[in-house]
């Protein structure tokens, strides 16, 4: 393992953070989890990034671990607003950063999953944001993420819980995958059989080679 591995998080209201407002129990999962097998990790140096990140806790830990590049993605900008006061309390703060990663944009949601509470919330945060706030990324002074960059450590903790999740988190993750090198670390609950099931094959269908830890 890597020893005590100290990471600052903030934490913010439902109505900034939806559900990442908190710390949940499988990010703390897979912040252990990486602690404990970073030596066998491509850590040192990497470009990582955090899928759905909630407070980042997962990204911050890969940083603290020593990756070289790491970035903290999702779709409410006040969200991010908060994971860009602990970055700045990071070991490397430099080499951290939150940016504005909306999945729909990547893979549109199913017709019949459009409405959800994290749906409301971010519908809430661009209104405030006014016709130029281009989604929050102005009004909140969180950029979005380059539609270009690739990474070579993918992480997401607890963020299927839709059938339209378990197709969009794998077509994001293969437009974030560096080509031929790219490790996706992802601690996923099962909340449904079949949500699980359609998440596994679609990330075996855009080339991803899937091993089950328990």
């Amino acid at each position: 393992g890597a020893g005590p591995v100290t990471v600052f998080v903030a934490e913010c209201a439902y109505g900034e953070g939806g559900t990442g407002w908190r710390v949940w129990p499988c990010a703390l999962l897979l912040s252990c989890w990486l602690a404990a097998n970073h030596a066998a990790l491509p850590l040192a140096g990497s470009r990582a990034i955090e899928l759905g990140c909630g407070l980042g806790l997962p990204a911050l830990t890969a940083a603290s671990l020593g990756a070289g590049d790491v970035r903290i993605t999702d779709c409410l900008p006040k969200l991010l607003r908060t994971v860009r006061r602990s970055a700045a309390r990071a070991a490397r703060p430099h080499l951290v950063a939150a940016a504005l990663l909306d999945w729909d944009q990547v893979a549109a949601p199913d017709e019949a999953e459009v409405y959800s509470t994290e749906q409301g919330v971010k519908a809430a945060q661009r209104k405030e944001a006014g016709p130029g706030g281009g989604g929050g990324e102005d009004a909140c002074g969180v950029a979005p993420l380059p539609a270009g960059d690739r990474f070579d450590l993918l992480l997401a903790s607890d963020v299927v819980y839709s059938l339209s999740h378990a197709r969009q988190l794998p077509a994001v993750l293969e437009r974030a995958a560096a080509p031929s090198r790219a490790l996706a670390c992802l601690m996923v609950p099962v909340r449904s059989e079949a949500h699980t099931r359609r998440f596994l094959d679609e990330l075996a269908a855009v080339g991803f080679r899937v091993r089950l830890a328990r």
